[in-house]
């Protein structure tokens, strides 16, 4: 009873039908089990020889078929595989509904980083065209100079001392400054004379942008202007920074008495300080505006150089297509023979109706065009999503191995079902025509049937 697997509502009923004997692996177990004196139970062999304490011995040789028992066995193994495949085909859907939410999830998140970056980059333009992040490191830097001149009232020397490096520092800031400009502007001008020099030697196209050039010329006059009066502010301040630098040494022979005497004289540094941070403003404008002119005239060279890069090509698309020409006269007579029907409406080489120029024209915008997506698609999102891809079709075939396993597990347990119920009925058979002769040999005349299973 052991051996079989039941609902617990069937427990009387498999106690009535298999309660009642014992299954050995062998016969001598078999045969020890049934004569035992404190036993005296039928048993059966896993071969189906059957011992009866009560006298009855079936079986005999050893069926060569297999036995039910070992069949049902067979059967349990494979409803067990079939579960176990079941399991893992619903562990592959979850992780290929996973794969899809995940890919799903990834071009959100990618709409959503596309539009972050925009902002960034907005932002970023207003903080750079803004001056309140700079005023406003100034006046930290200015409120940390008053506590730090606070302080050195009370010692005269290291007040002189740190004046001393101050303007120090400022004059190495003015002067590289003013050589970071000349550089700057030095640069620009040599840009600016290669750019006249590439649109003088360009064709009649080109001529549009000489105004631009001209416009840029006037502009960077006019930035050299206002370089030279930036200069000669510069070195007023110079100047401005020396007095107050004599005044600091006063201040410091006076400190106890004049106070509000180095109080005045910080204010009117930080007014100065205001006033260089205004000018280094308008000159960063400016060299914003410089940047914006160079960026027009790299571009005017670029389009220069598609236009050589344009006309050298159509040069070699008609010699190549003299060439062909030549050729295809030298190799097919047919087209001497022919060429007077070329362009002829109506006939094989109507040219309007089907214009090979035009032909030719949309092949190379789809060309273009593929060109264009090559460089603008996103090849690590291209990968990802192969990688995802690949991954999919993995599992679709992993998916489609385990139908079929299914399919041939359910074809193999219907097949066992079959052979079961042939050998039911092959037993049933056999038992009720033994059964039948018992009878009608005890009492002639009577016959008993079996049940059909």
């Amino acid at each position: 009873l052991s051996l079989v697997e039941y609902k617990p509502e069937l427990q009387k009923a498999m106690e009535f039908v298999f309660g009642t004997t014992f299954v050995c692996n062998n016969m001598d177990n078999a045969k020890k089990v049934a004569f035992d004196k404190r036993i005296m139970t039928r048993t059966v062999t896993l071969g189906g020889e059957i011992f009866d304490p009560h006298g009855t011995l079936s079986g005999g040789a050893r069926s060569q078929a297999a036995s039910i028992l070992t069949k049902f066995q067979e059967l349990k193994d494979v409803q067990d595989e079939l579960r176990m495949k079941e399991n893992k085909l619903q562990t592959l859907d979850e992780e290929l509904a996973g794969l899809k939410n995940t890919a799903e999830k990834y071009r959100q998140l990618k709409q959503q980083w596309e539009l972050k970056t925009e902002e960034a980059d907005l932002l970023q333009t207003k903080l750079q065209q803004s001056s309140y992040h700079q005023q406003q490191e100034e006046l930290d830097a200015l409120k940390k100079i008053i506590e730090e001149s606070e302080e050195t009232l009370k010692n005269t020397k290291e007040i002189q001392k740190k004046a001393e490096e101050k303007y120090e520092v400022l004059e190495n800031k003015m002067k590289n400054a003013e050589a970071e400009r000349e550089r700057e502007l030095k640069d620009a001008q040599e840009k600016l004379d290669f750019a006249k020099m590439k649109a003088d030697a360009s064709s009649k196209k080109m001529k549009e942008k000489q105004q631009e050039v001209e416009a840029i010329t006037l502009e960077l006059e006019e930035l050299k202007r206002e370089h030279a009066s930036y200069k000669q502010q510069l070195e007023a301040v110079n100047e401005a920074i020396k007095s107050y630098e004599v005044q600091i040494e006063v201040m410091a022979a006076e400190v106890a008495k004049n106070k509000e005497s180095v109080n005045k004289a910080q204010e009117e540094v930080t007014k100065q300080k205001e006033v260089i941070t205004a000018q280094d403003n308008v000159i960063k404008a400016k060299y914003a505006e410089v940047a914006t002119h160079k960026e027009q005239n790299n571009d005017s060279q670029l389009k220069i150089k598609e236009l050589d890069h344009n006309i050298s090509k159509h040069k070699r698309e008609a010699e190549d297509a003299a060439a062909k020409v030549s050729k295809m006269l030298k190799d097919y007579d047919w087209i001497n023979t022919e060429k007077h029907l070329f362009g002829q409406p109506n006939s094989a080489y109507d040219f309007k109706t089907n214009n090979p120029k035009e032909a030719g024209q949309r092949l190379q915008k789809l060309q273009e065009m593929k060109e264009k997506l090559g460089r603008n698609v996103n090849m690590r999102a291209m990968n990802v999503l192969t990688e995802a891809e690949e991954r999919y079709n993995d599992l679709m075939k992993k998916k489609r191995i385990v139908e079929n396993d299914k399919s041939k597990i359910l074809a193999t347990i219907e097949d066992l079902d079959q052979k079961k119920n042939q050998a039911l009925n092959i037993a049933w058979q056999k038992v009720n025509k033994d059964f039948g002769s018992i009878f009608s040999t005890l009492l002639p005349g009577a016959n008993a049937m079996l049940a059909p299973p």
